[in-house]
């Protein structure tokens, strides 16, 4: 049984699942990359039309729209801090997706 959820890990082998991500610090005018990795626990059905619902200019997002069942994907994550960014760096992003179950 699934609960099903997309699930975000830290790692390739999906031993350390994540919740938020900490940039730290980030010195202005340089690009920062990360990979993180989403994971379709279910074994029978795909999560499909997945998005992103992101608006902030500095952040960057590869993903796929489709994750096959006990499927897991490489999410690209890039972040420009602007010189022209006058507010904090606190962005918050929710993947969404649709599980068709029959």
């Amino acid at each position: 049984m699934t609960d099903g959820e997309l699930h975000f890990y830290e790692d390739a082998e999906l031993k350390h699942p994540i919740k938020t991500i900490n940039w730290g610090r980030l010195p202005v005018g340089k690009k920062y990359e990360k990979t993180i990795y989403m994971a379709n626990p279910d074994k029978e059905w795909p999560i499909v039309n997945i998005t992103l619902n992101t608006n902030d200019e500095m952040l960057q997002v590869e993903y796929p729209q489709v994750l096959r069942p006990n499927g897991k994907a490489e999410i690209k994550l890039s972040m420009d801090v602007l010189f022209s960014q006058n507010k904090g760096l606190a962005v918050a992003q929710m993947f969404t997706g649709e599980m068709f179950i029959g």
